[in-house]
């Protein structure tokens, strides 16, 4: 142990990631495209529904792609974890774009929740979203995401800082004390992203009923960020830069996180339809009516294998795990991730559809035809944009930071990584 630390005093820092003029010129492009998509949806698609589900998409995706990276440090942290202090900064460093994700979300809360969600309209009501309207009204979720967003950016970031600090002072005292903040900030976390599935996904379908739903969204948060992470570690190996601080032991432990997540996640998703499906509850069958007819059925399936089956024995080689084709299958399980948001938001019913829900029994989810599937060529323009924005946030911060934090205690322990 002693000859590792005196390695690792000697040890210089790798240099500064430096990404090309031409990653932040696309993202910039990507980022205009989408905006540009969003304005004119808005006033030529005459389609507010589609316009502002398009957006919830991208908003919902990239935001639990963000919340990944605090989750990340916070577990390392609150477990000691000496191995992942090497490769902690890359997921560390989407923390920043909870800052503009906050702002994204009030722009949704105050200009489209009335075109996305039946629930404030009052000839849509019944007896049951009666019931709900203490909970699921306008200045209710403007409140709950602020304070979503509050706690999360708040913690998030000073873990964040604190981590960076400790490249100037080292030293054990900001690791003692991220390990205070980290169960702090995992408990909020879990409350906040409860509230978060509920206001933004779950009420899509107000009439609906699920105990699991925010695991489910979790479980997706955790795997994409995962992924994401696996990428951008295995690239910068090749690259050279972190050649002295990760080795193909680190590359294993993220691909066996990958796989890992990939399986919990069908263990949840094959759950939550088996109990719902079979028990035919009409408040739990709802949202499996909307998915498995008129077309949405051949998508519904479609996630299951390629969310699942594909990459769970795609994974399944000890030497992919190891690096050898990784990049591809997390690429792949990213762009499932996006697809499963996509699939939660899409086939929700729109309040503009059904006519009068107040002749309806059951409000609009009753009143209104299950409508098919369609080309979403404007939700991945609106997508794209979301991407440039986060990829041009995460991309100043890699170039800000140090991408290993060298005055880590546990640094050691991560040089000295092996199975």
């Amino acid at each position: 142990m002693s000859h590792a630390h005196d390695n690792f005093q000697h040890l210089e820092a790798p240099p500064k990631v430096k990404l090309p003029a031409a990653f932040f010129t696309t993202s910039l492009v990507l980022a205009a495209v989408g905006l540009v998509t969003f304005i004119v949806g808005l006033f030529a698609l005459h389609d507010p529904a589609r316009v502002w589900k398009a957006y919830l998409i991208g908003f919902v995706f990239f935001t639990l792609l963000a919340l990944s990276g605090p989750f990340f440090a916070a577990i390392q942290h609150l477990a000691r974890a000496g191995w992942s202090v090497t490769v902690r900064r890359i997921p560390e460093a989407f923390t920043p774009f909870l800052v503009p994700a906050a702002v994204l979300g009030l722009i949704f809360c105050l200009g489209g929740i009335d075109s996305v969600y039946e629930w404030p309209h009052e000839q849509y009501h019944d007896a049951l979203i009666t019931r709900k309207l203490p909970y699921l009204n306008t200045p209710g979720m403007i409140i709950r995401t602020i304070i979503a967003f509050g706690f999360w950016t708040g913690l998030g970031l000073w873990l964040f800082k604190n981590s960076l600090k400790q490249d100037e002072v080292g030293g054990y005292a900001l690791s003692r004390l991220n390990g205070k903040i980290s169960p702090l900030f995992i408990v909020t976390m879990a409350l906040c992203l409860t509230m978060f599935s509920v206001d933004f996904v779950m009420s899509l379908h107000p009439h609906w009923f699920s105990t699991m739903w925010a695991v489910n969204i979790w479980v997706t948060m955790w795997q994409s960020g995962l992924a994401l992470s696996t990428i951008i570690v295995v690239l910068l190996h090749r690259k050279g830069t972190l050649t002295h601080f990760i080795n193909e032991n680190h590359i294993h432990d993220m691909g066996k996180l990958v796989f890992a997540i990939t399986a919990f996640w069908a263990y949840i998703a094959f759950c939550q339809f088996l109990l719902m499906w079979y028990a035919n509850l009409p408040e739990e069958a709802i949202f499996w009516n909307a998915r498995l007819h008129h077309g949405w059925e051949n998508l519904t399936v479609f996630m299951a294998i390629g969310k699942f089956i594909v990459p769970f024995f795609l994974l399944l080689p000890r030497n992919v795990k190891r690096g050898k084709g990784l990049v591809p299958i997390c690429a792949w399980i990213i762009f499932m991730c996006a697809f499963e948001v996509y699939w939660w938001v899409a086939p929700a019913p729109e309040p503009a559809i059904g006519g009068h829900g107040a002749e309806a029994a059951h409000g609009a989810e009753a009143a209104h035809p299950i409508i098919s599937p369609e080309l979403p060529w404007f939700e991945i323009l609106v997508f794209l944009g979301f991407a440039g924005l986060f990829a041009f946030v995460v991309g100043k911060t890699f170039e800000r930071i140090n991408i290993i934090p060298t005055k880590d205690p546990r640094l050691h322990e991560a040089l000295d990584h092996h199975q």
